[in-house]
């Protein structure tokens, strides 16, 4: 198809390759029907798609992982102002010592794993 002169007639071979579609207008169409998934369970949300969701909060499931996200939020918020955390990851970094996980990165670990032994419901209503 590159060595085709002005006035040559291109072989059946070479038809075929003219008259197939593009392939942007499938490409489009699907990536306007797949569907999101939730961030921290990793499921396929099969009533929602990836248009529609405008942040990552739209695209948890409803339930536990709903409840999970408060629960890392709360934690989160806590430890960002915790001077006990503040002093000791000051003291790893002084020591370059690798620094320890805190209570929400130990929990998204888990449950991001399938690992839901401690219920978000549970730690819920302790925060």
């Amino acid at each position: 198809m590159d060595g085709l002169e002005a006035g040559e007639r291109p072989t059946n071979d070479e038809r075929a390759l003219l008259d197939r579609p593009g392939s942007t207008p499938s490409r489009v169409r699907h990536a306007s029907a797949r569907r999101a998934f939730c961030p921290l369970c990793g499921r396929v949300q099969s009533d929602k798609l990836v248009s529609d969701v405008s942040d990552l909060e739209t695209a948890l499931c409803a339930g536990r992982c709903a409840e999970a996200w408060r629960v890392l939020t709360a934690l989160r918020l806590s430890e960002s102002t915790s001077e006990p955390i503040a002093d000791r990851r000051r003291l790893e970094w002084e020591t370059q010592q690798p620094h320890t996980s805190t209570l929400s990165e130990l929990l998204l670990g888990r449950w991001r794993a399938g690992d839901w032994a401690v219920m978000p419901e549970d730690l819920l209503g302790q925060l």
